[in-house]
């Protein structure tokens, strides 16, 4: 009884830990998930002006600037409907039907689902989480200028659109007691998030290829360029 009862102690002290002392990646990813938001909402109004006049910019300008509890209420509306966004794109959608736009909008999707379910996830697996925020919030731009027919993208809607969302929604369904006092359960989800970590670190290398490529491209003409040039006699 004394076990469990400490058991339980270090596991609320784990708790408020990770709600009070985030890492730098949660903090960044919680950082891109409010400009996303913010960005929603700020389109919403626009189109909405565009329909209703200028009045509608008038009063989203009043609640941003009046009205935080409003700016909150748009805040939530634009998150339940990324939630949705993403729900939808995790139901297999085909490769022919999936758009580059959806593409690039999965890792944001991702992330936000995530971020959601951080407080369920083993302290254990925080490093592996924080690589994970880290390589979503790099790869929409590199994903926008992908072909959503190529391998990169079908790799891309399998790894982050079923394989990361299967593997976390199994843990958290899991009775509170076994993801607590199983040990032997708690290595393999250790191990599988490992894994999901190193293909999607393995994913934005390759989706980031050109990038690199042009970097050295640069790099090795102004070598040329200049640091040989200062050889010469």
């Amino acid at each position: 009884m004394i076990k469990n009862a400490l058991g339980d102690m270090v596991g609320a002290a784990g708790d408020f830990l990770r709600r009070h002392l985030k890492s730098k990646a949660v903090r960044e990813a919680e950082k891109r998930r409010q400009d996303r938001r913010k960005q929603l909402a700020w389109q919403k109004a626009k189109r909405a002006s565009m329909l209703g006049g200028a009045s509608a910019v008038g009063a989203f300008g009043y609640a941003m600037t009046v009205t935080p509890m409003a700016m909150a209420a748009v805040a939530a509306g634009a998150a339940a409907v990324v939630g949705m966004a993403a729900s939808g794109l995790w139901q297999g959608r085909k490769p022919a039907t999936f758009s580059r736009e959806e593409l690039a909008a999965l890792p944001c999707q991702a992330e936000e689902w995530l971020l959601e379910q951080r407080l369920l996830l083993p302290d254990s697996v925080s490093p592996t989480l924080d690589a994970i925020l880290v390589n979503l919030g790099d790869l929409p731009g590199h994903l926008a200028e992908a072909d959503p027919r190529s391998t990169l993208a079908w790799d891309a809607r399998k790894l982050i659109g079923e394989h990361l969302p299967n593997l976390v929604e199994a843990w958290c369904k899991l009775p509170a007691v076994t993801r607590e006092r199983d040990p032997e359960t708690r290595r393999r989800f250790e191990d599988g998030l490992g894994t999901i970590a190193e293909e999607i670190a393995r994913l934005t290398e390759e989706a980031s290829r050109d990038e690199r490529m042009r970097v050295e491209t640069h790099g090795r003409f102004l070598d040329a360029r200049y640091r040989d040039g200062l050889s010469d006699p």
